[in-house]
């Protein structure tokens, strides 16, 4: 939680330094290497009955029938299947090792703001933003779609790009639907009929603190009017989900759309 937290205040804080235009072809990916709590998959040949699926556990080790804990944290998939091979090799002859990830568990990124479900996710490779808006179990009726946010850590520090996925939904322009790369931070933020009710959420709060049940009742139809339906879901908090304080929809106003100069 207090991770989450931590993200949405650089969410926050980036905002307010403005957009950088989209990329037209994301930087690739370094080598990826293997890292606690990764799943990997280890073939082996001839003998298939030392194949396995094992979890890297936190001191960067796995434990494999026949030659038991070997270190990989750190490796390629290809330097940790040569590691492999040669413990085996004293069991086997000519084994071949075939070392893939199938749960990229040391990665994440995170989805914010106006989703059904908003949180951190495991990265896979070549992922999209919609991918990962999906995820999280697709937009809320609430969400400004045309503006949602990517915040990205950079050479120069963390980077913002503003990207419209109206036009992928609905258009299907995917110039829009940005790759996503890991510790990506996807906020969707809330339409300008949402604000509003949040705003009143935020006012009526301590009020309805007070008055207990019945308060709760007559706060939760009073926001919905202002597009609001589930607010008594946020009753425990001011602020919309993903929106420390309202300040990520003051810093949201006038921004430049992807392209600007």
């Amino acid at each position: 939680m207090r991770t989450y937290f931590n993200w949405l205040i650089l969410v926050a804080v980036v905002l307010a330094c403005g957009c950088v235009s989209m990329p037209t072809q994301p930087p690739p990916l370094p080598t990826y290497r293997i890292h606690a709590p990764d799943v990997i998959m280890v073939r082996v040949r001839p003998d298939s009955s030392i194949t396995q699926r094992t979890q890297v556990r936190p001191d960067g080790y796995v434990h494999l029938d026949l030659i038991g804990d070997v270190l990989v944290e750190g490796l390629t998939p290809e330097e940790a299947g040569e590691v492999i091979k040669e413990r085996l090799a004293q069991y086997v002859r000519n084994p071949f090792v075939n070392v893939t990830i199938t749960d990229f568990r040391s990665m994440v990124y995170y989805v914010i703001g106006e989703v059904a479900s908003p949180g951190d996710y495991p990265y896979t490779h070549q992922m999209t933003i919609w991918d990962a808006v999906a995820t999280a179990g697709t937009f809320t009726q609430r969400a400004m779609l045309s503006r949602t946010y990517v915040i990205r850590k950079g050479e120069q520090g963390p980077e913002k790009y503003r990207v419209n996925l109206s036009k992928v939904i609905y258009k299907g322009d995917q110039s829009h639907n940005l790759e996503l790369r890991p510790g990506d931070v996807i906020y969707v933020p809330p339409d300008p009929f949402a604000r509003v009710g949040y705003a009143i959420q935020k006012v009526l709060f301590p009020i309805t603190a007070l008055l207990g049940a019945a308060g709760q009742a007559a706060y939760a139809e009073q926001s919905f009017a202002f597009g609001n339906d589930r607010s008594a879901r946020f009753s425990g908090g001011t602020s919309p989900p993903g929106i420390p304080g309202g300040l990520l929809t003051t810093v949201l106003a006038g921004a430049p759309p992807i392209g600007a100069p």
